[in-house]
Order: C-alpha cells, then structure tokens, then sequence
C-alpha cells in the first residue's frame, strides 16, 4: 500500500498598516500565523525612536519571536511578547480573520516603564503569489513540447 503525504498546512502573513503611536512614534514589520490563525508562527516588528516627550525616550528596537522571553497569542485578542528590555502589545479590535483587522487603542511598546499607546492602525494579509492562466498556459505548453521532441528522438544503436 502506497501512503500519502498529508498536505503541508499553509501560513498566513501579516503586515501592519499606518501603525502610529502616540508620540508620532510608528510600529511596522508582519507576523505569521498558521493558516487557521491559531499559532503564531513568528514576527519581526520594528518600533521608531522619538524625541523623549512625553513618553520617556524609546529607541528604535526589532522585536522577534526568538527574542521574546515570554508570549502570548490568540486570534481574538492579539499579541503580546516581553523582552528583556520592552514589552510589546498588539491587540485587535475585533478577532483576526484571514484578510485582517483594526488594531485596538491599547497596543502599545514598553520601554524603561513608559508606555505609547496606539493612535491609528490596522494588519492586513498579503495576498500569496497564484500564477495567471497564461502561466499555467505556457508552462504545460512546454511540458509537452519537451515530450514531443523526446517522443521524435531517434534512439541511438550502440554497436560493440
């Protein structure tokens, strides 16, 4: 008996969209979930520095899931990693679906026991690459005129 391999399980990515904070600070990066947004698969998200008013002074940081020390995550709610220095929260206004949704007023960054909360964004999927028919067209136009020309071939005798 022949065995089948079960089908490899998708992920979805998520960009963040106009993520601004309330010092003029800005979030940006993605995240990846599996395709039925249960797991985190990972994130790298990038936060600005600001000026050092009112919130504290926050340096510019990369966020990784590998650099988390501690997580937490659901499709309902959102993100929430600490690291050793930061914390970082990104919470949805409504459960994420597969295209997205708004991010809520309490995400925020956490640096040196100050918050900046968010002021506007979102995260959207991005759309996976899906060949054209044309694509397709070509490609299995190829496949069989590759066959032809082996089909034409004449074999070659080999003599001793």
């Amino acid at each position: 008996m022949i065995g089948m391999a079960a089908p490899a399980s998708a992920a979805v990515v998520f960009n963040l969209n106009n993520v601004t904070l309330v010092d003029g600070g800005t979030l940006s990066g993605s995240f990846t979930t599996s395709d039925d947004l249960a797991t985190l698969i990972g994130f790298s998200i990038t936060s600005s520095t600001n000026n050092g008013w009112p919130y504290g002074n926050f340096t510019g940081t990369t966020y990784t899931l590998g650099n988390a020390t501690s997580l937490f995550w659901n499709a309902t709610q959102g993100l929430s990693a600490t690291f050793p220095k930061a914390k970082l929260n990104l919470f949805f206004n409504s459960p994420l679906t597969s295209t997205g949704t708004a991010l809520n007023q309490t995400t925020s960054e956490t640096q040196k026991g100050y918050n900046r909360y968010l002021t506007s964004g979102s995260v959207s999927a991005v759309a996976g690459a899906v060949p054209e028919p044309a694509t397709w067209a070509m490609m299995i136009a190829g496949f069989g005129l590759v066959g032809a020309a082996m089909r034409r071939r004449a074999a070659k005798v080999r003599f001793a």
